[in-house]
């Protein structure tokens, strides 16, 4: 972007959408001072065909928002979300959301996920912000998401998600993860927070992956990195895997010897936290 640039806003609502599916899927590029879709406002990009899709780029120095649901005329309860779904049978791999922001903020039922439900992988998610929240149920019971799933059946595996931020919020009913209930595995989850960490969730019984979850039929990380404030937990965390899964909480420069937990714990050979 030229030097001296001034970005106006982007917003849409009101059950807005843009749809760039196909095969291959196309690519968007968001481009604003602040980025936001709200009262049922989404993106799709599926993978429809054999051809890999492109990607979802969104660059918003301010904020970049998905909140609420509203009335698209086909639902009249749509959550505000940017989705890439490889639908069942395609081949090709999903597109890759990458959004580089100020304040990333999925509130009152927005989300934003990638999926596979066919043979192709999903894509990835990337995220490069001063802050990160994911919270809010709204009054429907719809929860706010941010993740990748593989859906039941599905051969492709999920994509990654990578967070890289000063400071994560994720509570409520919200959730934050990667999960697979396919044959494909899930992808990695790995977070960077340089500040804090917050974890404040009340997971409903509804809800389709808990935070942080991968399920996978292969081992893989789950990797959560700060630096000098160790996690703050008060609930809601939930690790798991069907096999072995290597899981560690770090420090950047400093050993992390602690979490600081309130409420209760479980721990199995599922490793699984609670």
């Amino acid at each position: 972007m030229p030097a001296g640039t001034a970005l106006g806003d982007l917003l849409l609502t009101k059950g807005a959408s843009i749809d760039a599916s196909g095969d291959p899927a196309g690519n968007i590029r968001l481009l604003g001072d602040t980025i936001e879709f709200n009262e049922g406002a989404a993106l799709f990009m599926d993978t429809l065909g054999s051809t890999d899709a492109g990607s979802l780029q969104a660059f918003a120095p301010s904020t970049v928002t998905l909140r609420g649901f509203g009335d698209t005329g086909l639902d009249p309860f749509y959550s505000s979300s940017w989705s890439t779904l490889v639908t069942a049978g395609s081949m090709g791999k999903g597109a890759d959301v990458a959004i580089n922001t100020g304040s990333l903020q999925l509130l009152n039922g927005g989300f934003l996920i990638t999926e596979t439900n066919g043979d192709g992988d999903a894509g990835s998610v990337t995220i490069q912000a001063q802050d990160v929240t994911v919270a809010e149920i709204n009054p429907l019971m719809i929860i706010s998401v941010l993740g990748s799933y593989v859906g039941v059946g599905a051969n492709g595996n999920g994509g990654d998600l990578t967070i890289d931020a000063k400071r994560l919020t994720l509570a409520d009913s919200s959730v934050t993860g990667v999960q697979t209930r396919g044959n494909g595995d899930s992808g990695d989850v790995k977070i960077t927070a340089s500040e804090f960490v917050e974890i404040n969730t009340q997971l409903p019984d509804f809800v389709p992956f808990p935070l942080l979850t991968r399920l996978s039929t292969e081992a893989a990380p789950i990797t959560v990195f700060g630096t000098s404030a160790p996690p703050r937990v008060i609930q809601g965390i939930y690790l798991s895997t069907h096999r072995a899964c290597e899981s560690s909480m770090a420090a950047k420069s400093v050993a992390l010897t602690q979490v600081l937990v309130t409420g209760e714990i479980s721990v199995s050979s599922l490793i699984w936290l609670r």
